[in-house]
């Protein structure tokens, strides 16, 4: 029973201390307004209103190893500069109403999402499988730096 007690309060360190992958999201002061555990398997994707086109765009991406990965696009025209073509490494199909692009596409340390409002833009972030929250009623017009990270789980 000792040793059972022992191992278990050696453990609660090593779990708190355990390196995960993190997505970090900061304003332009460097201000760190999101920090999110990103296992593996967790996508997180942003969502907004083409500014030409007036139409949806979902990109989904996952952080790991330092790098941002974008693995989907999501568009519903290929018209003022959308992706129109299949991706090298992966496939284009649709899935009406969308045209789906998938797969490796780009790579990243980190980008920067400028945020609109709720005329332009409206752009949205979702974490995993909760709700889509939009960012525009707190960031309009400011501009949020997504980078990936590995830090310890209690940084969390």
């Amino acid at each position: 029973m000792r040793l059972a007690l022992l191992a278990l309060i050696a453990a609660i360190p090593a779990v708190l201390f355990w390196p995960v992958d993190a997505l970090i999201v900061q304003d332009d002061g460097g201000h760190i307004v999101l920090r999110e555990a990103m296992p593996l398997g967790r996508e997180f994707a942003t969502r907004y209103i083409h500014s030409l086109e007036l139409s949806p765009v979902e990109d989904e991406y996952v952080a790991r190893d330092h790098l941002i990965r974008q693995w989907r696009s999501r568009v519903q025209s290929h018209n003022a500069g959308m992706p129109s073509l299949k991706p090298d490494r992966g496939r284009m199909y649709t899935d009406p109403p969308w045209i789906v692009f998938e797969g490796a596409l780009i790579s990243l340390p980190d980008f920067t999402l400028r945020v609109g409002n709720e005329t332009l833009g409206q752009n949205h972030l979702r974490i995993g499988m909760r709700p889509w929250q939009p960012l525009y009623p707190a960031f309009a017009g400011r501009r949020l730096h997504f980078s990936a990270s590995r830090c310890a789980l209690y940084r969390i």
